[in-house]
């Protein structure tokens, strides 16, 4: 769940498998695996959105 200043994000059905998660949490794991492992999870959350609310992330992103 991403929060914004006034508003916040919905993402629904999100599949992440749980070697992923579990290699996004550890501290022993290389950090370049690591950090692919939270990207993972990052476009798995972005996908989950509601279509408005990726929307309203996208534009947020440009700074509208």
């Amino acid at each position: 769940m991403i929060t914004t200043e006034d508003k916040t994000l919905i993402a629904e059905n999100v599949e992440v498998d749980m070697e992923t998660l579990r290699i996004a949490k550890s501290s022993r794991e290389h950090p370049l695996a690591r950090h692919r492992a939270q990207a993972a999870i990052v476009e798995a959350v972005i996908k989950g959105f509601y279509p408005e609310d990726r929307k309203r992330l996208e534009a947020y992103e440009r700074g509208e």
